[in-house]
């Protein structure tokens, strides 16, 4: 009797493709962290909600992205390109590289803007990283702000706070990234004393939905353990992920202080000189004819 495809033949297939992806990724990493292909660096605005005014502009490292005819690989996406580090053990190497590259675009960006570069907390106390920081806060002075990103457990706090010191010595400001309900991030707040918290954009989405549709939910009790952390810490707020005036307004509906603001409402990532230029003459133009959002 004929039999149909075999199983066995298409699972092989399915190994082939995920062997070969692998195999591409370790090449183009390799490429990376030997410097001949280029991390593209983008930058997204952060808004002062009481005027709309550009205040800074928070640095993300993409992977690079291909041909035009070809898709963009799987590590042109940040959480995909980071990941795939912290499997192969180089994460250091690659935020090395991404500290670097970022302190160099930034350079053509006006004096009066904050720059807001994401390290994890395994890295920034390592010597090469803290080297490449303190070199930027004379290159920036009083402009860079490091956001301290949670991909992995913080198993040295102590460690971690006497990094943070020796920025702040040096007027580099702290911000807390991708801030909810979780307690390890609530802790790390308390630990630190940051001068920024950034509340995740992925909870406030949830929260602004909860609320449209009329259900009671957590999110408002949680909501407001968060503000009122952050003004013990004297930390200002920056709301991540907007998209719309209304969800501001639904965040100041519960009572929630926001001081700062970045998401597609403004702008999607885009390399420096998309921004440089043009582009910021006419939003201070703007900013200064018009009111904020709320």
């Amino acid at each position: 009797m004929k039999k149909g495809p075999s199983k066995k033949l298409g699972e092989s297939n399915t190994k082939n493709k995920d062997f070969k992806s692998e195999g591409e990724n370790k090449k183009l990493f390799r490429a990376i962290l030997e410097r001949r292909e280029k991390l593209l660096i983008q930058f997204q605005p952060i808004l002062d909600i009481t005027d709309n005014r550009i205040v800074g502009f928070e640095a993300i490292s993409y992977g690079p992205k291909g041909t035009k005819r070809s898709k963009k690989p799987a590590l042109h996406f940040p959480n995909a390109l980071f990941s795939y580090a912290e499997r192969q053990g180089k994460l250091i190497e690659l935020e090395t590289i991404c500290c670097r590259s970022i302190l160099r675009d930034f350079s053509p960006f006006p004096g009066y803007l904050k720059l807001f570069l994401n390290v994890s907390p395994r890295s920034l106390p390592k010597p090469e990283i803290m080297s490449i920081l303190l070199e930027g806060a004379k290159q920036y002075r009083n402009r860079l702000v490091v956001e301290i990103t949670e991909r992995d457990k913080i198993k040295d706090f102590d460690l971690l706070k006497q990094a943070v010191l020796s920025l702040r010595d040096k007027g580099i400001e702290i911000a807390v990234d991708d801030v909810s309900d979780g307690y390890s991030r609530l802790s790390v707040i308390a630990e630190l004393d940051p001068d920024y918290i950034k509340i995740d954009h992925e909870y406030i989405h949830r929260l602004v939905a909860k609320v449209n549709s009329g259900e009671p939910n957590r999110y408002r009790e949680v909501s407001g353990s968060i503000v009122h952390l952050s003004k013990g810490v004297k930390a200002k707020v920056v709301a991540e992920g907007i998209e719309h005036p209304s969800q501001l307004r639904v965040l100041k509906s519960l009572g929630i202080d926001i001081d700062l603001a970045q998401g597609h409402l403004w702008g999607r990532p885009a390399p420096a000189h998309h921004w440089i230029g043009e582009y910021l003459d006419e939003h201070r133009q703007r900013s200064t004819a018009g009111g904020g959002l709320l």
